[in-house]
């Protein structure tokens, strides 16, 4: 049996399905890994006037680990309130191996005080 395609794309309960899913992983989070995931954010804003995720997570210093990194986009929304951060309408693509060169959103720092190249 095909299932109808009426009914199962709705924007609005995608985006909360997907702030649900980061906050049940942000809350399963490791309380040291928040906290350097939180730093590594602030560093990466300070350091570049633009950039995605995966240039954060080398900035997450010492020997700490989540079992789901979905957290990071939770503290990704958390950096925006905190008004380090703002979100742009442009994209790049992921250079992680395991996300398949998928587009990553491509974030403002609001911190940047350096020269931009």
């Amino acid at each position: 049996m095909v299932q109808s395609s009426l009914g199962i794309f709705d924007d609005k309960q995608a985006r909360e399905a997907a702030i649900r899913g980061q906050k049940k992983a942000e809350e399963a989070a490791h309380e040291a890994w928040k906290e350097q995931a939180r730093e590594a954010i602030y560093t990466t804003a300070t350091t570049r006037s633009r950039f995605i995720v995966d240039d954060v997570w080398p900035n997450i210093k010492g020997d700490v680990f989540t079992h789901d990194l979905r957290a990071m986009g939770s503290l990704m929304t958390q950096a925006v309130k905190h008004g380090w951060i703002e979100r742009t309408k442009e994209y790049r693509p992921s250079s992680r191996k395991s996300s398949h060169s998928n587009p990553r959103v491509v974030w403002k720092s609001l911190l940047f005080t350096g020269v931009m190249l």
